[in-house]
C-alpha cells in the first residue's frame, strides 16, 4: 500500500504479521526493540512480528510503500481509521496488534 503521511505510528506490536516500508521520499525515525534508526529514500526496514516497535515522519512529509506478511495491512487501516475512538482497542485486537504505552 503507497502511503502519503505526515504521521506515523504509536508504540505497538503485531501477532500476525511482519511489517516492512520501503521509503520514496522522505525520512522517518524508527525505534523497533532497542534499535532506534532514521531510513530516507530506497530505504527498506522490516519490522518483525513480536517486536515492540513505532515510526514517525521526520520533516514535513514522506512518502512509503507499507507492507504487511501475510498481508492485511489495508484491511486493518481501513477498519481502525473507521471505528470510533472507543472501539479501536478492539478493531486492532481483532487484527493482532497491540498498542503499547511508549516508555521513551
Amino acid at each position: 500500500m503507497r502511503s502519503e503521511t505526515d504521521g506515523g505510528a504509536p508504540l505497538h506490536v503485531h501477532t500476525h504479521e511482519d511489517e516492512c516500508f520501503y521509503v520514496i521520499e522522505g525520512t522517518i525515525t524508527v525505534r523497533c526493540g532497542d534499535q532506534h534508526f532514521e531510513a530516507g529514500p530506497r530505504a527498506f526496514v522490516f519490522l518483525p512480528r513480536g517486536i515492540p516497535h513505532t515510526w514517525d515522519v521526520a520533516g514535513a512529509k514522506a512518502t512509503l510503500l507499507m507492507i504487511t506478511v501475510p498481508g492485511m495491512l489495508e484491511e486493518f487501516l481501513h477498519d481502525y481509521h473507521a471505528a470510533p475512538r472507543e472501539d479501536r482497542g478492539t478493531i486492532a485486537a481483532r487484527y493482532g496488534v497491540t498498542f503499547l504505552p511508549d516508555d521513551r
